[in-house]
Formats: structure tokens, sequence, C-alpha cells
């Protein structure tokens, strides 16, 4: 019976009584953390519904309403309930549960009271069960060939869960290995790109898990282009210690081609330092055999004892002030 406050007990047992005549059970399962619609079947002559009630019975709980529509529009009897704000009344009849929680699992139950003074009653039995986890694809056997591989894949289903698996065929598909877990292949070559997929079923969920051949067989191409590959490495990284070498000998060449030819170069030449300065009146000019150069400390110190320019004929003296006092005593 449920409870409501403040409703004549009489209208509850009638309400009882004209439910308990009309009461199929339909099974609904759910996943903890998703939402579920529960629809009552409405009649199809497009009776008026006049009001909705919906009552909730958990698991070793009693009745209570938790949800109306009528005149006023969606009411909650006692908003501070377990399901909160989670409960709506899309379409004025059919109860949504948001944000499923396991606790949700018990019977529901709708009342309808149709025009003109008609009762209909519908139950439901709602299951929520925890999110199912991917299954897993485990490799067996593996052979291969030239021109084929051979695998046996066996799937498992989710543990803790009695989840069943079957195989998704692919192309071309394969055949089963005693159970529908485990799966023999003898793929071609043209069908290393095929996906094949495992498919895990639960009460409220389906998950699946596939897996691509060409990633568990190689392909023979793959492996030639893989070692010619690294034979190429191997013979460049042997090639180039006597790339290294021609390179510092041609560098060489250059420089000496750089030295004067019959002398030793000056270290100023050597580092690329022209030096043509000459000390006057040595009658030493470049490429003559008339003397030694002489080091840059010599040419230096003779530069500077040389004897000062005397001003050629014809051409004035400069004129100073000590000139021009002399000349006036």
């Amino acid at each position: 019976m449920w409870e409501r406050p403040g409703l004549p007990r009489l209208l509850v047992l009638l309400l009882g009584v004209a439910g308990a005549v009309d009461a199929p059970t339909r099974l609904v399962n759910g996943v903890a953390g998703g939402s579920v619609l529960l629809s009552p079947d409405l009649p199809l002559n497009g009776t008026e519904v006049k009001e909705v009630e919906w009552a909730f019975t958990g698991v070793g709980s009693v009745t209570r309403l938790v949800a109306e529509f009528g005149r006023g529009g969606f009411e909650r009897p006692d908003p501070q309930d377990r399901f909160g704000e989670r409960l709506e009344m899309p379409d004025g009849s059919a109860l949504r549960i948001r944000r499923l929680e396991r606790g949700d699992s018990g019977d529901y139950e709708v009342r309808l009271k149709l025009h003109p003074a008609v009762l209909k009653a519908q139950k439901f039995t709602l299951s929520v069960y925890d999110p199912l986890p991917e299954p897993k694809i485990r490799r067996e056997q593996l052979s291969l060939s030239p021109r084929q591989c051979n695998l046996t894949l066996r799937c498992q289903p989710p543990p803790g869960t009695n989840a069943t698996v079957s195989w998704h065929p692919g192309t071309p598909p394969g055949q089963p290995c005693g159970d529908s877990q485990t799966l023999c292949l003898a793929l071609p070559l043209p069908a290393f790109n095929s996906i094949y997929t495992c498919v895990a079923r639960g009460p409220a969920q389906e998950r699946n898990a596939s897996v691509h051949p060409h990633t568990l067989c190689p392909q023979q191409g793959t492996r030639s282009h893989a070692a010619c590959l690294v034979l190429v490495g191997a013979v460049g990284a042997a090639a180039l210690p006597g790339i290294a070498w021609i390179c510092c000998r041609r560098r060489r060449r250059r420089r000496r081609k750089k030295k004067p030819e019959g002398g030793v170069s000056s270290p100023g030449r050597e580092e690329g330092i022209e030096r043509e300065e000459t000390a006057p009146g040595s009658g030493w000019t470049p490429g003559g055999g008339g003397g030694a150069l002489a080091p840059p400390e010599l040419l230096y110190a003779q530069i500077q004892r040389g004897n000062p320019r005397e001003p050629r004929e014809g051409q004035e003296q400069p004129r100073t002030i000590y000139c021009e006092l002399r000349a006036k005593v």
C-alpha cells in the first residue's frame, strides 16, 4: 500500500484493487550513471489521461509515491527522498530517472486515471548494473609463411561480470575453435588489413574491442624494406671516415697552393695576413733574388731610423713662424 499523507484510505484501497486487475510487469535494465525511461502503454483510441501517479518499492522497503502529474503539472510529493532532482516526466506519463544508482533497483508502478472513470495500472522492475568494461583480446598462436598468417585469438569477458562474448567476423571470416571465445584465422596477404571485433554483452550494456591482423602479422615486404634501410645506414656509417679524410686532404692542398713558390711562408702569411712593408734602400723587391726578407721587427726599426725626405727641387719649403722671425732679425 502506498504511503501518502492526507490521502483517504478508501481511495487508496480502491486504486490498489483496480490496479491489481491490470498490472503486467515489464523488465528494464539500466547502467549506473546513465538514465532510463519507464513508459507505460497508453490506450490507442486517444483517451484523455486525467492523472498519473508513480510509486517505487525498493528492496526491503515500503512503497512510496514519488511522482505525480495532473492539472497542476509535474509534482514531487516528497522532494527529499532518495531521487532528489533526478526524476522528470517529459510527456506527462512516462517517468525518466537520471544519473542512475544501484539503489534505484526495485519495482515501479504507474496508475493512470483515464476519462471519464477508467483506471489503468502497469508495473516495471528496474535492475541497475555497474558499467561493463571492455573485453580483452589475447593472441595464443602465431605462424607465418611467405603468403599467409595463421592466428588464434581468444576474447576474454570482463572479470566479475556475467557477460557473454562473441566474435564479429571480418573478411574473410574466421572459424570458432571449440567455443565462442576463441577464433582461428588463416589470413592470406591481401587480408592483413581486416578488422575482427570481440563483442561482450551484459544485461544492460554492450562493449567491444577490435584487433587488426597487420599489427600481429608482420608482412614480408615490410621486413625486406626494413633490412634495406638498415643496410644503407650501415654503408653510410662506414663511408663517413673516408669522406672526412678526402675533405681534409683537399684543404691541405689548397693551403699549399696559397704559399709563395721557392720559400717558406712567414707566420703572417700562414695566418692569411699579407705583409708588404719593405726597408728603404734595401734593394729587395717582391719576387726578386736580391736579398732575404727581413723579419717584421727589423723592417720597423729601419723605417724609424730612416732620414727625413729632402724637399724636391723647385719645391718651396714649408714656412713656419720661427722662420719668419729669423728673417726679420
